[in-house]
C-alpha cells in the first residue's frame, strides 16, 4: 500500500522505534490525538484502533496497519512498519546485524549430541562444501553468571590452544538468542560409543591414552586445567587419532592457585 504524506501533525508523545529496549520491539502504541489515518485518510472514530509504524511513528488505522510490511528477521516477534520505511530499514538493519547472516552460510546435516548448555550438529559450509561441527547454545539457558563465564572461557581457551589432539575452534558468532561455535568435525565417534561396539587392542589403547595425556600436558603447560575427562569427550578424528573436546568446564589458573570446587562428571571423578 503506497503511503501518502500525513495530513495531521505527528503525535506529541514519544514514539518508540525499532532497536530500542535492547533489541526488543516496543509494543503497539495507540495515539488518541491523531485524527486521520496516514494511509487511507479516513477519520478515526472513537472506537477505531490506531497504530504507529514502529519506525517513523506515523499513525494508521487497524486495516492499514495490517497491510503494512512485516519485518520478522531481527526480532523474536514480527515487527510491522509502513512501506515507506521498509527499504531504508532493511538496509540499516542488515548492516547493523550483518554478523547474524553467518547462520545462513551453513546447512545443518544431522544432530550429533547434546551437552549441559547446547546441542552439536554436523554442518556443511554452503560456499566451500567443507564439513564442520556446530555447537549451538541457547542464551536463555545461561541463567547464572557462572554459566555465562564458562561459555566465554571455553571460546577464549579454544582460540588460544593449538595442539593436534585438541579440537580446533574455527569461528564463532551469535544471534540475539543463540551462540554458535564452529569446530572441526571428528568423524570417528567418541570413545564411550566405540567401547560399546567392540574391544580395543592393547596397542591401540596405549596409543590413544598417550594422545590424551599429551593433550592434557599441553593444557597444563598453558596453565589450563581440563576438569571433565571422560570417554564421551575423547573423539576419534578421520585419521584415528584421539582428540580432546568440550572445554566447557576447563579453567585457566596459575601454579599457586588452588581450586576446591567440585565440577565434572561424578562417575569419572578421581578418587
Amino acid at each position: 500500500v503506497a503511503m501518502s504524506s500525513p495530513t495531521s501533525s505527528p503525535p506529541q508523545s514519544p514514539v518508540a522505534t525499532i532497536g530500542s529496549n535492547d533489541g526488543e520491539p516496543p509494543p503497539w502504541q495507540p495515539d488518541a490525538d491523531a485524527s486521520t489515518c496516514n494511509a487511507c485518510h479516513r477519520k478515526f472514530k472513537f472506537h477505531r484502533r490506531r497504530h504507529h509504524c514502529r519506525k517513523c511513528g506515523l499513525v494508521f488505522c487497524h486495516p492499514c496497519s495490517r497491510n503494512t510490511s512485516i519485518i520478522p528477521k531481527w526480532f523474536k516477534d514480527p515487527v510491522r512498519v509502513c512501506n515507506n520505511c521498509k527499504v531504508g530499514l532493511e538496509v540499516e538493519e542488515q548492516a547493523k546485524w550483518a554478523k547474524w547472516d553467518k547462520v545462513e552460510d551453513w546447512d545443518i546435516l544431522m544432530f550429533l549430541g547434546e551437552g549441559a548448555f547446547g546441542k552439536v550438529y554436523k554442518v556443511r559450509h554452503k560456499e566451500t562444501g567443507e564439513i564442520y561441527a556446530m555447537k549451538v547454545v541457547e542464551k536463555s539457558k545461561l541463567k547464572t553468571s557462572q554459566a555465562k563465564a564458562a561459555m566465554s572461557d571455553e571460546k577464549l581457551l579454544l582460540q588460544t590452544l593449538d595442539h593436534p589432539y585438541i579440537v580446533k575452534l574455527r569461528q564463532s558468532f551469535q544471534t540475539h538468542d543463540k551462540l554458535f561455535m564452529i569446530m572441526d568435525f571428528l568423524s570417528g565417534g567418541d570413545c564411550y560409543y566405540l567401547m560399546t561396539q567392540s574391544k580395543f587392542p592393547e596397542a591401540v589403547v596405549r596409543l590413544h591414552a598417550a594422545q590424551i595425556c599429551l593433550a592434557l600436558a599441553y593444557c597444563h603447560s598453558k596453565g589450563i586445567i581440563y576438569r571433565d575427562l571422560k570417554p564421551e569427550n575423547c573423539v576419534l578424528d578421520a585419521k584415528s587419532n584421539m582428540v580432546l573436546t568440550d572445554f566447557g568446564l576447563a579453567k585457566e589458573t596459575d601454579a599457586s592457585g588452588c581450586r576446591a570446587t567440585q565440577v565434572g562428571t561424578p562417575d569419572y571423578w578421581a578418587p
